[in-house]
């Protein structure tokens, strides 16, 4: 009787394939997508093409590639791609060319402050 039952249930689980599937957890998937980005390179003029368009990280710049990917069985999970492109597109975004403009307006605000306190200070003085 127990063999029976033993063999009848190993028999239903292998059949409806639950038994032999493994899932996984989407927040490693992100995490290996996150890693593999860490290699993700453009060139300068493809970056300045991806800005003046204003592109989103569903381009095909983006896209993981075999040789970037840590585990190419992965390029077939949307999951991992759709975390791949998006980690891209914030590298991209968030590059050294586009620190320099925020640099820029920093500089340019601090100098604005300091001719208005020249020009409060020296009308004062002159009172």
């Amino acid at each position: 009787m127990f063999k029976s039952l033993l063999f009848a249930s190993l028999l239903t689980s292998a059949l409806s394939g639950n038994a032999f599937s493994q899932t996984s957890n989407p927040d490693s998937i992100k995490r290996i997508a996150v890693a593999d980005v860490q290699n993700f390179m453009l060139k300068e003029e493809t970056i300045k093409k991806i800005r003046n368009q204003r592109s989103e990280s569903s381009s095909d710049y983006f896209k993981p590639l075999k040789e970037q990917a840590s585990n190419t069985s992965l390029l077939n999970d949307s999951i991992y791609v759709k975390a791949y492109r998006d980690a891209a597109y914030s590298k991209i975004r968030n590059s050294k060319a586009e620190t320099k403009r925020g640099g820029i307006g920093t500089v340019g605000y601090v100098a604005g402050a300091l001719a208005v306190f020249a020009v409060v200070f020296v009308g004062l003085n002159k009172m």
